[in-house]
């Protein structure tokens, strides 16, 4: 499967600099903390562009972006930044923008700061945990602009704001998957039934399905041109398909029963021990992940049983 295109910018000001030394080389490693971890998502792929501290590295990572056809915008604001370099962003990209207000901790350390001694130092630490300070100043050019956006705060390692994170990474796999489907429609509906009728213009203009409405001499044509091997490929895929689904299974299996206290004895003490398992996991990445990839063999393994007999019929 094809990985979705998942775009990665930091945002900060190139003022900045000249003025603080090891600032802009410490934003960048949070920066790369953030590609790395989104890169574990196994259906992306993240373009990470760096850096935009100007307006005209803000066009040329735009451009970029535009370029590889992401889906996503992850905006990690890394301290603050000028609003005016949003713009390229929301002038050349259609895609929803998620800006990450992620702190370095999950709380500033004054002692550390006021130990500096020196203002230029002290000033350079608390920018570099300004993180939240243009959340306001960006929300308001994309309320302008009519962008679609959302905001996620928390700090790097902060495992609520990943699960909010993997949500949206999970959202854009689903809707892009959608967006590259291709289905088929082979009869009509009965009279009356008026609940169970479908739009097409409309399946297909929300969800960019393209749909193809078929007859049955088209479908007998379809038939005869599926060879055996075709047949047997496609039912070693689904094989495939199911293995892997069994395997994640098996592994989230493992580890909740890991969790479960080995002095469970009731049925209501499993039960609950279970269930505070479940609740201590990402449930997102991993019911999910589980989820979608199940549904995905079960579409395969719908094809390939209509191909086999159909070929047998």
């Amino acid at each position: 499967m094809e990985k979705v295109r998942i775009g990665l910018i930091g945002v900060g000001l190139d003022t900045y600099w000249r003025q603080f030394n090891g600032l802009l080389d410490k934003l960048i490693k949070y920066q790369t903390s953030i590609e790395n971890r989104i890169s574990t998502f196994d259906s992306v792929e993240v373009i990470n562009v760096g850096m935009i501290d100007n307006i005209e590295k803000a066009h040329e990572a735009a451009s970029i972006l535009k370029k590889e056809n992401i889906e996503l915008l992850f905006l990690y604001i890394s301290t603050y930044s000028l609003s005016s370099s949003l713009i390229p962003f929301v002038k050349k990209l259609s895609v929803p923008i998620i800006m990450l207000n992620l702190s370095p901790n999950s709380s500033i350390d004054y002692n550390k700061i006021n130990s500096l001694g020196d203002r230029g130092a002290m000033t350079g630490e608390w920018l570099a945990n300004c993180q939240a300070c243009s959340v306001p100043e960006f929300s308001s050019i994309f309320n302008i602009s009519k962008v679609k956006y959302d905001i996620i705060s928390g700090y790097l390692d902060d495992e609520k704001a990943w699960e909010e994170i993997n949500e949206w990474l999970v959202a854009v796999s689903i809707a892009t998957g959608m967006k590259n489907n291709r289905l088929g429609v082979l009869g009509n509906y009965y009279g009356g039934m008026v609940d169970v009728y479908s739009d097409l213009a409309l399946q297909s203009t929300v969800f960019g399905t393209h749909i193809e409405v078929l007859e049955m001499c088209e479908l007998a044509e379809i038939r005869s041109k599926v060879t055996d091997e075709e047949v047997e490929q496609k039912v070693d895929e689904v094989d495939q398909k199911v293995d892997e689904v069994d395997q994640k299974v098996d592994d989230k299996v493992e580890d909740v029963e890991a969790q479960i206290p080995q002095d469970t004895i009731t049925p209501d003490q499993v039960e609950e021990a279970i269930q505070d398992a479940l609740d201590s996991y990402d449930g997102v990445s991993v019911l999910t992940a589980v989820l979608m990839s199940l549904g995905a063999a079960l579409v395969s393994f719908g094809g390939a049983a209509l191909l086999f007999f159909l070929k047998k019929k």
